[in-house]
């Protein structure tokens, strides 16, 4: 990501400190307008109910921004999820992560030209 080795998994176990956080995933993405081997760290998150409903995607970035080096931050965004894909052996799927946000990148870029 970004030029820099980035550990997914380092960033998912500051997210997951996190009080209202119970559980991450964290995948690069690719944003339009920049370089095909740019990758940004982008996480998936389940937040825990209740007055953990007010958290948003602004407060995660802080959070992961003020305990990591800044090329660790979260610039390719969060995403809310009611929960993160898994094997039967409980491992991530960040291939069906970095599916969903291929799609989700292409719709904002359609989006974005329908609205110009």
């Amino acid at each position: 990501m970004r030029g820099w080795q980035v550990s997914p998994t380092e960033i998912e176990n500051v997210l997951l400190t996190h009080p209202c956080i119970d559980d991450a995933a964290v995948i690069g993405v690719t944003l339009p307008n920049r370089e095909p081997n740019d990758e940004l760290p982008c996480a998936y998150v389940v937040t825990s109910g209740g007055k953990c409903r007010d958290i948003d995607e602004l407060e995660v970035m802080q959070y992961v921004k003020d305990r990591l080096a800044s090329f660790k931050a979260l610039d390719g965004g969060v995403t809310f999820v009611d929960s993160i894909p898994r094997n039967h052996n409980g491992k991530i799927l960040r291939q069906v992560l970095r599916e969903r946000a291929t799609a989700e990148v292409a719709s904002h870029t359609t989006n974005a030209k329908t609205l110009t």
